[in-house]
């Protein structure tokens, strides 16, 4: 592991580095002049050099780095644009990488920070991913089934053969759209060198989400105000 730097406080350390937020949501695009496909079209396409080159500079002047994105968090919404919406998740991206690698952290908590902006991006491809190939095919036919008045006012299904038949579509939908996030998960985290996490994903994704809730829990108990356990 390279060399470490001073652990962040809760606010600002000595060094004026301000305590990362939990991101904004990539894949919130109700407001937005652009859209999820153009989004991570432009994101996606960007070269591994660039990436490489791109983390090594930051590394080197991270405060930049975080400038940068407090720039793109004051960015009104109506003026997001594709290249600016995916700029931002490379900025997120970075962040995660340099903070993982270069600081001690309470993991605990930073898992959550670190983690997530890979995670909503596998989730924003995941969502684009329902308007083709089968998962397009499941929604239609969930659709249909949904349409031909197999429901009651009360949301209760009529015929059991219909519901048993959704069911089974919407299961499907699920695994497949779950496949398709963690493969981007995983993508972007080697992407961006956070290889140990990676791996972690890869051999227990169930493990890996629970970290990610108790981190998760770990910052709403600090912003609470709660005690936090030591053990």
């Amino acid at each position: 592991m390279p060399h470490q730097k001073e652990q962040p406080q809760s606010e600002t350390n000595s060094r004026g580095y301000r305590q990362p937020k939990p991101q904004r949501s990539t894949t919130d695009h109700s407001e937005r002049n652009s859209s999820p496909a153009a989004v991570l079209e432009i994101f996606f396409k960007m070269p591994q050099e660039q990436i490489d080159r791109d983390l090594a500079d930051a590394a080197a002047a991270f405060d930049d780095l975080l400038n940068e994105i407090q720039i793109d968090e004051a960015m009104p919404e109506e003026l997001q644009t594709p290249e600016s919406e995916a700029r931002d998740c490379h900025h997120y991206m970075m962040r995660s990488s340099i903070l993982h690698h270069d600081y001690i952290l309470p993991q605990e908590e930073w898992f959550y920070v670190i983690v997530m902006p890979a995670l909503r991006i596998g989730e924003a491809a995941a969502s684009e991913a329902l308007n083709h190939g089968r998962l397009a095919e499941i929604e239609r036919e969930m659709e249909e089934i949904s349409k031909r008045r197999s429901l009651d006012h009360r949301g209760i299904w009529r015929n059991q053969r219909a519901a048993a038949d959704y069911e089974s579509l919407r299961r499907e939908s699920m695994q497949l759209s779950t496949r398709i996030r963690d493969t981007v998960v995983v993508h972007l985290l080697r992407r961006y060198q956070l290889f140990d996490l990676a791996e972690d994903f890869e051999n227990d994704p169930d493990d890996f989400m629970a970290r990610l809730v108790s981190s998760h829990k770990a910052i709403k108990d600090r912003a609470d105000g709660r005690p936090q356990r030591t053990k």
